[in-house]
């Protein structure tokens, strides 16, 4: 080759390597700037809370001192908590309704004219509590008016309150006011005279239109507040839904506006958007309630909900406070910390902690900075300051799968040199991690995947340790709190892991949470030489044993190898100090731990049954019924009899009563039970059932086995029409699988079907024959993907919001004043938790009106019955009724099967 033609080769060698530099540096995916600046301000942000109310707080008080004390800790303090700020209450009607754990609060007013400063002991002392810990803010709410001023004479099922006790009404909120300061040293911040003045409940609740608040705070509780003297920001509407349209009456009235301060709302659909009026004349916005309604989920998912949620109503809505519903409560979904008053034992979910995200270091009175609110993809970030403190937070979330990098460029800000991460993921609860160095104002960060982390200036830091820890999540065991005697080394996969030598070498754990108990204990160790591991509660010496790893001879003698050991763990509650304590048995012997995870119980699988059928009595009309089952463990774990039951429906008419003999079975009629039960709820063909049931004596069903059972039933007086018996099998060719007469292990349906008014409840027609869509774009099928029992069920997809689903037309099958028994099973697709509810849609003179049957919580791994009562009460007429399902997210799918409905009539009994 030529000189040149090398040169020229080598020039082009060069451009084409620099090219393709340029070329991968350019596919490289650039790191989102966020740009934040300390002059562009937006809403002063007052607080972040929850309540107390309907007796949550005295069931705390049931708690020994000390878990008292963490929980309140963890609640409102800012050092050793997430540092709510507001504590909501409600205000007492002195309903009967409820039980003791969560009922309604005595009124101080009980009858006109008698007043009543006693029983509400525990929402005081809660709020004394919070005050204790740094809480700065107390809310009021009026659930209902007593029962004394309303034109149902209840606390219950909504009623209005009566226009001739409007200024009873008013002058009750304020003499509340001046109660609570005088009697008990409490100052209000806020009062709110309704709570979802939109909806009719079953507890307190009473009905508002916009235009009554709108005439009672303009006319009765704005004079009288001012007459009395009694300064106290009032709250309205707190609808049940996300907006301001109920207070719009109050809004655009000049005069009615004067006297509210807030404009209160709760987010049960879960939505956000802009309050345009409220916003225009400088009122408050304040979200007063959400949670989880009838089911929970635990999980970081959760967490991230919340935490977007909250980020979208800072930022869309422009919101001055947030609250959620329950702080500590029994119900698991409604509440941050769930407490159960009969274990007193507690836990706590995710969202506790990204909420915490924000209520920790944002405090009353810092403000809101104007930044990108979506700066990446699955990336959400808001920001906020002192200005007189130069405190500030910065809370980025990142609901992705992957871990992103984030640079945050700080304009205007005060000088710092670093800043602070706290992280709440899967596996950390405001998790204080190694500071993060600033440059000119700038820092890169990476946020974890499925994630909520807050910047504060490393000057300001807070304590990384919270008063109390979950202990069901991975713990990697270098980050003891205490040691003695044990040495640290990098592992090959690069991580620190505790080596133990010496006799009482020891790490210590304080103040991790059992909660109801665990099962095993996993730890990944490498060992080498006999010796053993314990796992001790409180202390090192004379400790609690829980668990022990020895390491014998077999396993300590052939060169260190990692390996995880599954030990069983003695079932400990509550909030405990542990301790990993070592004793070598050999000279030279050691035991190297990288992490430790316990877990709770495993639930093992539900057994499973179906059940055969021969009518020996085929005729229609016949005064006896003779009945040959078999029992079939169709299942893969053995099935305790005692636990099983099968049902035949039929009709009874008869006066002359019924009896019931065993007879023909494969084991003795002693182990035998049998009850002709009359139902409560009946439907054409069925208003009697044969249950038959077994004792404990009866043992084991192993999976394929199969047992006979038969009897007769005999009328006593008459004779049984079968052709109209909803299990009368007519066909006499020996045993068949008989849907009609379903089986149960446990008290759950696990075979078959029931009688229900509804057309086609199980869809074992292959169709939706006799269902539509509830929301217009939402599609709904069969298929056999999995099924309740039988072979089909309903899929609902292409949800896009939460009350959407698949829905009966009621109208032909209720009659209004009478009750009926509701109930269907629900089951998530691709999600290991969400709300599931049936409900029901009623119009009539009043327009729409909406109830929940039930709801609860629901995942994709098993079917959740849902089961309640509706009594159709109509004004007017009825022009549309219908039965629907609803709860899960947008975009969530989820199946639907064997959905029943049955009138009650009379008081279930066994004859």
């Amino acid at each position: 080759m030529r000189k040149a033609d090398k040169k020229k080769s080598l020039v082009l060698t060069v451009f084409f390597f620099i090219l393709v530099c340029i070329t991968v540096r350019g596919a490289q995916p650039a790191v989102p700037i966020c740009t934040v600046d300390w002059e562009d301000e937006r809403q002063v942000i007052e607080g972040f809370g929850g309540s107390g109310a309907f007796h949550q707080a005295a069931n705390l008080m049931t708690f020994p001192a000390r878990d008292q004390e963490l929980i309140l800790d963890l609640l409102f303090s800012q050092e050793k908590g997430v540092g709510l700020s507001i504590v909501r209450n409600i205000i007492g009607d002195g309903g009967d309704w409820g039980e003791k754990i969560d009922g309604p609060t005595p009124s101080i007013e009980p009858e006109e004219g008698v007043w009543n400063w006693s029983g509400d002991e525990d929402q005081i002392w809660l709020m004394q509590e919070a005050r204790r810990r740094g809480c700065t803010r107390f809310i009021s709410t009026a659930w209902s008016p007593p029962a004394w001023m309303k034109t149902n004479n209840s606390v219950i099922n909504g009623g209005k309150l009566r226009p001739d006790k409007y200024q009873a009404f008013a002058e009750y909120l304020a003499k509340y006011v001046k109660g609570y300061k005088e009697h008990h040293g409490l100052d209000l911040y806020a009062i709110s005279p309704t709570n979802e003045p939109d909806l009719t409940t079953s507890y307190s609740s009473c009905r508002w239109t916009g235009e009554e608040l709108r005439d009672f705070i303009k006319n009765n509780l704005t004079p009288t507040l001012k007459r009395e003297g009694v300064t106290v920001k009032v709250i309205i509407p707190e609808g049940m839904n996300f907006g301001e349209d109920y207070a719009l009456a109050t809004l655009y009235d000049e005069e009615a506006r004067q006297g509210v301060d807030i404009i209160g709302t709760h987010a049960y659909d879960f939505k956000a958007q802009p309050f345009p009026v409220a916003k225009s004349l400088n009122k408050s916005i304040w979200q007063t309630e959400v949670s989880n309604i009838g089911f929970n989920d635990g999980s970081i998912d959760d967490g991230l909900k919340y935490a977007k949620l909250l980020h979208d109503h800072l930022t869309i809505t422009e919101v001055n406070a947030w609250l959620f519903w329950w702080l500590a409560a029994y119900k698991p979904g409604e509440a941050l910390i769930h407490i159960d008053p009969t274990l007193k034992t507690f836990t706590t979910f995710k969202r506790l902690y990204t909420i915490g995200n924000y209520s920790r270091f944002v405090r009353p009175g810092y403000v809101r900075l104007n930044t990108e609110a979506s700066p990446g993809a699955d990336l959400s970030v808001t920001a906020f300051k002192d200005e007189t403190s130069g405190q500030f937070a910065l809370v980025a979330i990142n609901s992705g799968e992957h871990e992103q990098r984030i640079k945050f460029a700080l304009k205007h800000f005060p000088q710092l040199q670093a800043v602070i991460p706290y992280r709440t993921s899967g596996t950390e609860d405001l998790a204080k991690l190694a500071p993060v160095p600033v440059a000119q104002g700038e820092f890169t960060a990476v946020l974890k995947a499925k994630s909520v982390t807050t910047f504060i200036a490393a000057t300001h830091e807070l304590p990384g340790e919270l008063s109390f820890r979950e202990l069901l999540s991975p713990l990697t065991a270098a980050n003891y709190d205490d040691q003695n005697g044990i040495e640290l080394e990098e592992n090959a996969g690069g991580n620190r892991v505790v080596v133990f030598k010496n006799k009482g070498a020891y790490t210590a754990y304080h103040n991790y949470n059992f909660g109801n108990g665990t099962a095993t204990c996993e730890l990944r160790v490498a060992a080498q030489g006999r010796g053993k591991l314990e796992l001790v509660l409180h202390g090192p010496v004379l400790g609690l044993p829980l668990a022990r790893y020895s390491i014998l001879a077999e396993e300590g003698t052939t060169g260190e190898s990692w390996k995880t050991v599954v030990l069983p763990t003695e079932q400990i509650r509550g909030v405990n100090d542990f301790y990993l304590v070592y004793t070598p048995w050999d000279e030279g012997a050691y035991c190297k731990v990288e992490s430790l995870e316990f877990k709770a119980p495993v639930k093992l699988p539900s057994g499973k049954i179906k059940v055969q059928m021969e009518t020996a009595s085929p005729n229609t009309n016949t005064d006896q019924i003779k009945l040959k089952f078999s029992i079939v463990n169709t299942g893969e774990v053995p099935v305790n009899l005692a636990e099983v039951k099968l049902r035949y429906y039929y009709t009874f008419e008869g006066t002359g009563g019924q009896e019931f003999t065993c007879s023909g079975g494969s084991l003795p009629a002693a182990v035998i039970s049998a009850a002709l039960v009359r139902m409560t709820g009946v439907t054409p063909d069925a208003n009697y059932y044969l249950e038959i049931g077994f004792t404990e004596a009866a043992g084991d069903l192993k999976p394929g086995e199969k047992l006979a059972v038969g009897g007769v039933i005999t009328n006593l007086g008459g004779f049984y029409q079968q052709d109209n018996d909803f299990s009368f099998q007519p066909q006499a060719e020996g045993m068949v699988d008989w849907a009609a007469t379903p089986g149960y292990v446990k008290d759950q349906l696990c075979w078959g079907n029931e009688p229900s008014l509804l057309q086609n409840p199980g869809f074992e027609r292959g169709t939706t024959e006799g269902w539509f869509n509830f929301g217009e774009d939402t599609a709904i099928m069969v298929t056999d993907e999995t099924a309740q029992t039988g072979t089909y069920a309903a899929l609902v997809t292409n949800r896009s919001e939460t009350w959407q689903g698949i829905a009966q037309d009621l109208t032909a099958v209720m009659e209004p004043g009478r009750t009926y028994e509701i109930s269907g099973w629900l089951k998530l697709k691709n999600k290991m938790n969400d709300a599931g509810r049936f409900s029901i849609k009623k119009t009539d003179d009043r327009g729409d009106n909406y109830s929940w049957v039930d709801s609860k919580t629901i995942n994709d791994e098993e079917w959740t019955l849902i089961s309640g009562t509706y009594e159709l009460n109509v004004e007017g007429t009825l022009q549309a009724l219908e039965l629907y399902t609803e709860g899960p997210g947008a975009g969530v799918d989820y199946y639907v099967d064997n959905v029943v409905v049955r009138e009650v009539r009379v008081k279930e009994d066994t004859d």
